[in-house]
């Protein structure tokens, strides 16, 4: 979608080569290895180069990816050192194809009008094995562009990935000009970098300059006295614009946005709130800030319970979290009109704020933890996710990463794991049993012999195992008939409706346990072989 809403006139990737059959069935989890990759590059470089003015190609490789990288076919006897770090080896890899391709391009007399780019996107994370080595230098991300007319030299300013842009354009002839936070690092204007030469700083001045930079870049208009909200297609008609929901706005008195702040899909993949709204009015929002919230009515609810019976179905609340009088009420219908309030000078509540903020907190957001797991096989796992939502939580998330559980009650699951050098890291969750813990006519329940009901795909490997769920709410009396092989204290005091997570390690002992209320989502936030 980034890149369609950019101009870019074709856009493939995994789905698209599968489709076509490039590749010819030699794909990995993310899509070509770099020696197809690369071979695709240069036939399609070749033809653009022939048939059409002006063009422009952007790839992004794969084979460098951490944690263990993606080694391309043809690499399969090349090594770097002693080739005991396949990450390494895969980077060696793609630098030697890298090298092939430029050469290619040469060849042909290509690079005499063209410009090449190389740029990295972030620098190799903790999760990597050569980690311990990489920081004790100076590290930097890549930005080098070769090609027609440029001789070799390094440039020593100070840059950002925001300058790429106005350098690249230089480069193209279309002079050396600013664009937003970018200057031309062959320019004559100060980057960021060395207008405020410290991360500290940069960070300050980004966060002062947020209202101006929202304004300016996504060109808020003003908030009229009645808005429409279209219910099947999910969207706020704001005049000019259209945005969709779910959705908090910001705005003044006077009806001007001040910010859009959207809700995220993957509420998961962070290990913190941020992608949840209900955040935001937590942390990041005065107690007289006028708002617009339009979602799911049980998130709204929150702030008027009576929107709680609309389960499944969306409601709006318009207000500030102090101003005793609120607009709220269910989206019955498309085209639905609301009148928004735009005068908060009355009616202000100095003890409602924090009362909302407490129970946002406790309800709207997931109550995490984060640990640290160390399992026996020494390969770089990238961090983990694990939730379990109480029977009248908002935020319904139980099981792994994007693998979810619908069902109410507690559910022992493995999350597995296969590696192979060419192919890297592919995870996958099992669910083995949902667990009977009050029902005394059922046999005793061991977490051994429930660990060995379901056997293992081949080339799997048990990462860990866990119980996530809440207790079902027929247990009235709690937990009466627990498991017999494992010492779960907090597992044995559950009360009905409650989430509750339990980790065990590949060899079923016990890691970490964690419990909530009933109306709440709790999580872990799994890190692994990390001393930091």
């Amino acid at each position: 979608m980034f890149y369609k809403n950019h101009g870019f006139v074709s856009v493939e990737g995994q789905k698209e080569f599968i489709d076509k059959d490039i590749g010819d069935g030699y794909l990995n989890s993310w899509g070509l290895f770099d020696d197809t990759l690369y071979e695709q590059l240069f036939n399609r470089i070749k033809n653009l180069h022939k048939n059409t003015s002006p063009w422009g190609v952007f790839s992004i490789n794969i084979g460098t990816h951490q944690p263990e990288g993606y080694l391309a076919r043809q690499c399969e006897k090349v090594k770097y050192g002693d080739g005991n770090d396949n990450l390494l080896n895969a980077a060696h890899c793609t630098d030697a194809l890298i090298g092939q391709l430029y050469r290619a391009l040469k060849a042909e007399g290509i690079l005499d009008d063209t410009v090449v780019v190389f740029g990295s996107d972030h620098l190799a994370p903790v999760t990597i094995k050569p980690y311990e080595t990489l920081k004790k230098a100076e590290r930097h991300n890549l930005f080098m562009v070769s090609g027609a007319g440029i001789h070799p030299a390094k440039n020593p300013r100070q840059g950002t990935t925001l300058d790429i842009a106005p350098t690249l354009l230089n480069y193209l002839q279309f002079g050396s000009q600013a664009i937003g936070l970018g200057r031309d690092l062959n320019g004559k204007l100060l980057t960021l970098a060395e207008a405020f030469p410290s991360q500290n700083l940069i960070d300050r001045k980004l966060l002062s300059w947020r209202k101006v930079i929202d304004t300016s870049f996504w060109g808020y208009p003003t908030l009229k006295n009645i808005l429409s909200i279209n219910l099947s297609d999910k969207k706020i008609d704001i005049g000019s614009q259209e945005i969709n929901f779910p959705a908090l706005i910001r705005y003044t008195s006077s009806g001007k946005i001040e910010e859009i702040l959207y809700g995220g899909k993957n509420i998961l993949s962070t290990g913190d709130n941020r992608f949840l709204l209900g955040f935001y009015l937590v942390n990041l929002i005065s107690n007289n800030q006028l708002f617009l919230w339009v979602d799911r009515c049980e998130e709204l609810s929150t702030l008027n319970p009576s929107l709680g019976e609309y389960k499944g179905r969306y409601c709006y609340y318009n207000g500030s979290l102090a101003s005793a009088r609120s607009i709220s009420s269910l989206i019955p219908n498309d085209n639905f009109s609301i009148k928004i309030e735009m005068d908060n000078a009355f009616d202000i509540s100095s003890l409602q704020p924090s009362k909302f903020r407490k129970e946002l907190m406790e309800k709207n957001l997931i109550q995490w933890e984060k640990i640290i797991f160390k399992p026996e096989m020494q390969i770089s796992h990238t961090e983990k996710a694990v939730s379990a939502a109480g029977i009248d939580a908002i935020v319904k998330s139980t099981g792994i990463e994007d693998n979810k559980i619908s069902e109410f009650g507690l559910f022992l699951v493995r999350y597995n794991y296969s590696y192979a050098p060419g192919t890297g890291i592919n995870y996958k969750m099992e669910v083995m049993s949902k667990l009977s813990l009050c029902d005394k006519s059922s046999d005793n329940l061991s977490i051994a012999q429930l660990s060995n009901t379901l056997s293992l795909e081949k080339g799997y490997v048990p990462l860990f195992y866990a119980i996530v769920g809440n207790l079902d709410q027929e247990c009235k009396q709690g937990v009466t008939h627990p498991l017999t092989d494992s010492s779960l204290n907090d597992l044995s005091n559950l009360k009905p409706g409650e989430p509750y997570i339990a980790l065990f390690d590949e060899k079923m002992n016990t890691v970490h346990e964690k419990t909530g209320h009933s109306n709440q989502t709790i999580a872990l936030y799994l890190k692994f072989n990390d001393n930091e």
